[in-house]
């Protein structure tokens, strides 16, 4: 069994034993902790991946699954629209990666 599959398991079992209250709780535990704390960026993506996990985690329940993808397609149109007002915004030699690109 591969790593990501095991993880995968594991996450749906405890998944599966903290349950919708536990999960969610969890989740707004890690924001609170992120705005009170440095919030740095690498703070900031150290908390997305904890939340990658409780976004795993809820796979045990098809309706916190649904809410998790509402909110993974929510964020995926945002940095697109972002990616592309940046990206409209820089110059033809910065798109291009710099001059020695």
């Amino acid at each position: 069994m591969s790593i990501r599959l095991k993880w995968a398991k594991q996450l749906k079992d405890a998944g599966a034993v903290l349950g919708r209250d536990g999960l969610s709780k969890r989740a707004a535990a890690i924001m609170v902790e992120l705005v009170t704390n440095s919030g740095s960026y690498k703070e900031a993506m150290i908390a997305a991946g904890r939340l990658k996990a409780i976004a795993g985690a809820a796979k045990y329940d098809g309706y916190w699954t649904e809410k998790v993808d509402d909110g993974f397609l929510k964020e995926l149109h945002f940095l697109e629209a972002e990616a592309k007002r940046v990206a409209s915004s820089r110059l033809p030699s910065e798109q291009r990666g710099g001059e020695n690109a």
